[in-house]
């Protein structure tokens, strides 16, 4: 987010909306009403905006890599081309008051420079990490500072001869860990980690002021030094507004009533308002995840929060989809969301816009399970309760655990003998994956980190002889390096509380030895069948012996990870729905033919009706059960 003015020195803020497409908008700080909009085909998420001198606003997305600029005087998005590092992935952006404009980049390492006089780009610094994630980003007139993860870094760059010196902070070298943005005010360098833990600097020296035992927690933005005292700055924390004093090097809350929003902030910056009880002085304007507007006067310490009106949410791509015991689809959203649609009526049931990102979803004692990104949360819904969303275990749906152990993506879902079974992926930059266990009895959880060492999980299936049944992958968190080389398949005893068995597959026939395995599904032959990518084989799960197995579209290990399942449905009909290759694939399992090979999906559900489902980007698509053809 970002603050500016509008040709008619009204003051606005510019953000985009993620979604399929995501859309800018400019919207009058005032009135809080839209003043322009514009779609974004191609882009989906954009984190990186900013506003220079001349009143320009220049973003990029997470796809093309490319730099555009909006401009208030004429209402119009201007695409400036590549960004010059040949990275595509742009994080942050930030402007000098010398008339540039710097970008970070990922999956590889790199910032540029927008000349802004010119349009033209350039790439400043490329090679100086061997991390994949130049994060986030500081300017001075002298000097960039560059927060790198995911195992984490902060660098500054002289800006005359562009050499490169480490600065050491509190979690220098340490993986799954960030440095994703830096501010510099005055004598002081304040650095963040991750999304909420503020380290602070002495410029000059790189003293640490504060550090991992006197950190402040805030939620994501700060704001720029108060125009009344520039020693003042603020942030949100929780429902509070608080104030850091950088000389004295205190923190207290401000002094109002109004609780505010828990969702992060995006981004503050002061305005002038033309009317209104703060009429021609500075106030303190900001804009939390979800589009709530708050306006902070310092002088007479009062606080709004509000809409933004006419702001329209996009449909955002499809990240998973189950259907449930009583027959609804849930549907749950990249960056976020979560749908229950009733297939029947054709209808939606419950929609929380706020839920954070389901990356797996699953089923117990009537309930609803999802696992969500970021932080490997587990929140539960109960279809028979009346909604109050929410992130405590109260909530219905609210998060009931969080899994730890540097978990932070839990995909695979399974149940069995009163237990709940789930299967995750670990955060940035580091590897190994963990099993988590509800009990119905207990009410307890318990969480086995690495029954698999230094693999993920992310394929469970409960088995008739009373074990659980897992599958792997190689890939651990973004920004890590494997250290396995085989994906395994294992069985689990739950009384031991131990894998009594494991081997990486024997598959005939296969054109590459799979790096990850997933999913798993007992089929009505009652053997264990499995998918590596574009290969499907069935195994005795006894001896986990590979019995038989078919390559429908060719292996692809080059890749930075692999961690979402590849479905496996049994339709009444007799045949085999998956997700082969991403694709929509129907397999006679009797005869191991494939009767169907069609659309690109990244989700699979069959309805108890034989309704088939999957999706598309942000589009649902849906084959009626006995329609003639699969």
């Amino acid at each position: 987010m970002a603050f500016g003015k509008s040709e008619a020195g009204r003051a606005e803020l510019y953000f985009a909306v993620n979604g399929e497409p995501a859309i800018f908008y400019a919207v009058d700080a005032e009135s809080r009403e839209v003043t322009f909009s514009q779609s974004l085909p191609g882009f989906d998420v954009v984190w990186a905006i900013t506003a220079t001198g001349d009143g320009n606003i220049y973003f990029a997305g997470t796809r093309d890599g490319n730099v555009y600029r909006y401009s208030p005087a004429d209402r119009e998005i201007r695409n400036l081309g590549p960004n010059g590092t040949g990275y595509s992935w742009v994080w942050d952006m930030v402007a000098s008051d010398d008339g540039k404009v710097f970008g970070s980049t990922s999956r590889g390492a790199g910032v540029f420079e927008v000349d802004v006089e010119s349009g033209r780009s350039r790439s400043v610094a490329t090679g100086f990490t061997e991390e994949d994630y130049a994060r986030g980003l500081g300017a001075t007139g002298d000097a960039l500072y560059v927060g790198i993860g995911m195992t984490a870094h902060l660098f500054r760059i002289d800006r005359d001869s562009e050499t490169v010196e480490e600065i050491p902070v509190p979690n220098s070298g340490r993986p799954g860990s960030s440095i994703s943005r830096a501010w510099v005010y005055g004598d002081r360098l304040l650095v963040r980690s991750g999304g909420s833990r503020l380290f602070v600097l002495d410029r000059e020296s790189h003293d640490l002021i504060r550090g991992e035992e006197s950190l402040i927690e805030f939620d994501y933005a700060l704001s720029p030094p108060s125009p009344y005292n520039a020693d003042l700055i603020y942030f949100k924390r929780g429902e509070r507004l608080y104030r850091y004093h950088l000389g004295e090097d205190t923190v207290e809350p401000v002094d109002t009533e109004v609780p505010l929003s828990r969702n992060p902030m995006r981004g503050f910056g002061w305005f002038t308002p033309e009317q209104g009880p703060a009429a021609g002085r500075p106030v303190l304007g900001g804009l939390t995840e979800f589009g709530e507007f708050l306006i902070y006067d310092p002088v007479k310490e009062t606080l709004e929060l509000d809409a933004l009106s006419g702001v329209n949410t996009p449909g955002v791509p499809i990240q998973s989809a189950e259907t449930g015991p009583d027959g609804l689809l849930y549907l749950g959203g990249y960056q976020g969301g979560m749908t229950a649609w009733d297939p029947k009526a054709g209808e939606v049931v419950y929609r929380e816009p706020q839920f954070p990102q389901p990356e797996g979803i699953g089923f117990f004692e009537d309930k609803v399970f999802f696992g969500t990104y970021s932080g490997a949360r587990i929140y539960r819904y109960d279809p028979g309760k009346p909604v109050e969303f929410g992130h405590g275990p109260d909530n219905n749906p609210g998060m009931v655990f969080q899994i730890g152990h540097r978990q932070d993506r839990p995909f695979a879902f399974e149940s069995g003998n009163g237990k709940l079974y789930i299967g995750s992926v670990p955060g940035y930059g580091v590897v190994g994956g963990a099993l988590t266990v509800f009990s119905r009895e207990s009410g307890e959880w318990q969480v086995f980190p690495e029954p698999i060492p230094e693999q993920s999980i992310i394929g469970l299936a409960w088995g008739e002889d009373g074990l659980l049944y897992g599958s792997t992958s190689v890939f651990g968190g973004l920004g890590s390096r494997p250290s396995a080389q085989d994906a395994v398949v294992f069985a689990w005893d739950p009384e031991q509380e131990a894998v009594v068995r494991s081997v990486a597959p024997d598959i005939p026939g296969i054109d590459a030895t799979p790096r990850a395995i997933g999913d798993l599904s007992f089929g009505p032959d009652g053997h264990l069948w499995a998918a590596a990518q574009g290969t499907l084989f069935k195994m005795d799960p006894e001896t986990l012996e590979v019995l038989r197995s078919k390559t429908v579209f060719p292996s692809d290990w080059d890749l930075t990870h692999y961690w979402r399942p590849v479905y496996l449905r049994w339709g009444d009909d007799g045949f085999l729905y998956t997700s082969l290759g991403r694709r929509l694939v129907v397999v006679d399992p009797e005869h191991w033919q494939v009767l169907h090979r069609g659309d690109s999906t990244t989700t699979l559900a069959l309805d108890p009706d034989g309704n088939l489902f999957f999706s598309r980007h942000a589009t649902l698509y849906r084959i009626p059960a006995n329609s003639g053809s699969p």
